[in-house]
C-alpha cells in the first residue's frame, strides 16, 4: 500500500510539473480536482479501499494530457482539441461556449454564442472561480475537470459488480476493464459530456443498490440535465432493476420470483414504458426530437450519403421503418466499433482519437466474451454470484 501511495504521489508530482510547463494556471485546476477526487473517494467509497480514487484521477489526467499534446502537435490550429475537417467532434465547440477570452484565431462555429448548450453552461458554472482569478481559461483547466468526473466510473462500476456478484475477483475485473477501456478514454478525456454522463449513470445505479437515495437523485438529475435520452433510459433501468435486485436473497445473491405487489408492478411498468415509446414514435412529437437525437441522425446520414451514396450498413439500417430499425441498429451497435485502419489518417493527418477507437475493436472480443460468460453463468446457476 505504501509503494502504491508513493507511486501515485510521484506520478501526480510529475504531472503537476509537466502541466506547469504548458500552463501554470492549469496546475490550480489539477490540484483542485485532484483534491476533489480524493475527498469524493473517501466519502462515497468507504469499504472499497482496494481501489484508489486519486490514482484513477492521475491516470486519466495523464491520458488527457497526452491526447491533448498529440492533437496539438497534429493540428495546432485547433489548440489541442480533436479538430474539425470531418475528423473531430464537439470538444472545441463546448470550449468556445464555456471559456472566456478566446484566442482571436480560435476556430468557432458561425453564431456559436447565440444558443448556449447546457453542457457549456455546466462547464461555465464549475470553472467560474477560475474565471475570477484568470482572464483566460486554458483547455487543460476543463480537461482536468472532465477527468475528475470520469475517475468515478471505474470505482462505481466495481461497486455495482460487488453489490451484484459479491465476488472479489469479479469486482477487480470490472474495475480494470473499465479503467483501461480505450473507448472510455477516447470519449472521456476530451471535452465531451460522455464521461460525466457515464459516471453519473453508473453512480445512480450504484447508489440505488446501496439505498443511498439522495445521492441517487443527484446523479439521476445530472444525467437528465446533461443528456435527456440517457436520463430517461436510466429511470427505466432503475424501475426494472428494483424488483430483480431487491427480490433476491441477500445472503447469496440468488434470484427469486417477484411475489405479491411486485409481481403486479413489474409487468405494468414494463408494458407502460413500451406503450409510451410506441405512442411517441407514432405521433412524432417535435419536443421528443432530442430524445431520439434526430439532428445527430440526419447529420450522420448526410455524411454517409456524401461519402458512399448510401451504401454503408449504418445508412441502410437508419432508413428502415422504426420496428426494423431499432432491433437491427441495436445488433449493429453491439458489434461496433469495427476495425478501420483507413480512419487513422484523414487528409494525410494522423488522428489520435481514431487510434483509440480502433484499439476498442481489437479488445472488444474480450469484453463481449466476459459479458456473455457472466450472463450465461448467472442464468445457469440461478444466482448473481459469478
Amino acid at each position: 500500500m505504501k509503494s502504491l501511495r508513493l507511486g501515485v504521489a510521484s506520478a501526480y508530482a510529475l504531472l503537476l510539473f509537466v502541466t506547469a510547463i504548458i500552463s501554470v494556471q492549469s496546475t490550480v485546476a489539477l490540484l483542485l480536482w485532484g483534491t476533489a477526487a480524493f475527498l469524493v473517494h473517501r466519502f462515497l467509497f468507504r469499504g472499497q479501499e482496494e481501489f484508489d480514487g486519486l490514482a484513477v484521477f492521475v491516470f486519466y489526467s495523464w491520458a488527457a494530457l497526452i491526447l491533448y499534446l498529440a492533437q496539438l502537435w497534429t493540428y495546432p490550429e485547433y489548440y489541442g482539441f480533436s479538430g474539425g475537417l470531418g475528423i473531430g467532434t464537439d470538444d472545441s465547440f463546448f470550449f468556445s461556449q464555456a471559456a472566456r477570452g478566446l484566442p482571436y484565431d480560435f476556430p468557432v462555429r458561425p453564431a456559436y454564442s447565440l444558443n448556449l448548450h447546457h453542457y457549456s453552461i455546466f462547464l461555465r458554472v464549475v470553472t467560474a472561480p477560475l474565471h475570477l482569478v484568470f482572464t483566460r481559461i486554458h483547455p487543460l483547466d476543463f480537461l482536468y475537470f472532465n477527468t475528475f468526473g470520469i475517475s468515478l466510473l471505474p470505482l462505481l462500476t466495481a461497486g455495482i459488480a460487488s453489490a451484484f456478484f459479491r465476488d472479489a475477483r469479479t469486482t477487480r475485473v470490472a474495475f480494470w476493464t473499465v479503467l483501461l477501456c480505450p473507448f472510455i478514454m477516447a470519449n472521456g478525456v476530451i471535452l465531451l459530456r460522455d464521461g460525466w454522463v457515464a459516471a453519473m449513470f453508473a453512480g445512480a445505479v450504484w447508489s440505488f443498490l446501496q439505498r443511498r437515495w439522495l445521492v441517487m437523485f443527484v446523479f439521476l438529475a445530472g444525467v437528465l440535465y446533461l443528456r435527456l435520452p440517457s436520463g430517461i433510459m436510466l429511470a427505466g433501468s432503475l424501475l426494472v432493476l428494483g424488483p430483480v435486485y431487491f427480490g433476491s436473497y441477500p445472503e447469496s445473491g440468488g434470484w427469486r420470483r417477484p411475489d405479491g405487489f411486485l409481481r403486479f408492478v413489474f409487468p405494468v411498468v414494463f408494458v407502460g414504458l413500451a406503450l409510451t415509446l410506441a405512442v411517441v414514435l407514432y405521433l412524432g412529437f417535435n419536443r421528443w426530437d432530442e430524445v431520439f437525437r434526430s439532428d445527430f441522425l440526419n447529420t450522420t446520414l448526410r455524411s454517409n450519403a456524401a461519402q458512399d451514396t448510401g451504401t454503408s450498413t449504418f445508412y441502410r439500417l437508419s432508413v428502415l421503418p422504426w420496428p426494423l430499425r431499432v432491433p437491427l441498429a441495436l445488433v449493429f451497435y453491439i458489434g461496433s466499433p469495427f476495425l478501420s485502419l483507413q480512419s487513422l489518417y484523414v487528409k494525410e493527418l494522423w488522428i489520435p482519437r481514431s487510434f483509440l477507437t480502433n484499439a476498442v475493436a481489437l479488445v472488444f472480443p474480450f469484453y463481449a466474451a466476459m459479458f456473455t460468460r457472466g450472463v450465461l453463468r448467472a442464468f445457469k446457476s440461478g444466482h448473481l454470484v459469478a
